[in-house]
């Protein structure tokens, strides 16, 4: 019997959590749980940009606070790199600064929270984010196909045979078992 397993390409959705306050419990008041030190953290990469930019430290710098679906650290650093932003990594957090901008990644439970750090509009932050998503999503994508291949290749029960990449992309491997 053959079986096809169709992968799609990956589509995130940036879900904003904003406007949001810390409470003293730790909890926004949408209800994620963020770490404190999100909260310092945030606090850091404010006085960074300014000092980037050259701005004075009176000017204002807008935050906005997202859930997103990253959930594999190596895969969101690979997609950070290769949309060229410069990942930073220490301890449960993925910082990218820019001259106008700041992404903060903060892994929490099962996946990375995001808060963006702007100077100026959010529009071009939104761009990045969009490359970033279909970056991270192809990474996904290979990723799976190659784990998928290697359990079939290492099972004396299965075997891959064909691959095919159709015309938006999805990938749909036919596994006789």
């Amino acid at each position: 019997m053959s079986i096809e397993i169709s992968l799609v390409p990956l589509s995130l959705v940036l879900i904003s959590v904003a406007p949001l306050a810390i409470t003293g419990t730790g909890m926004t008041k949408a209800g994620l749980a963020m770490s404190s030190s999100m909260v310092t953290v945030g606090t850091m990469i404010c006085d960074k940009l300014k000092k980037l930019s050259g701005e004075s430290s009176d000017k204002e710098m807008q935050e906005k606070d997202f859930e997103t679906k990253f959930a594999d650290k190596n895969l969101l650093i690979k997609a950070l790199k290769s949309i060229s932003l410069c990942p930073e990594v220490e301890d449960n957090f993925i910082i990218c600064t820019t001259r106008d901008y700041a992404l903060v990644f903060e892994y929490i439970q099962d996946k990375y929270y995001l808060k963006v750090i702007t100077k100026g509009s959010f529009d071009n932050v939104l761009n990045k984010y969009g490359e970033l998503d279909v970056s991270y999503g192809k990474f996904v994508q290979t990723d799976t196909v190659k784990k998928i291949k290697e359990n079939v290749n290492n099972s004396p029960l299965m075997k891959l045979l064909s691959e095919t990449v159709l015309d938006d992309n999805s990938v749909v491997l036919t596994i006789n078992v």
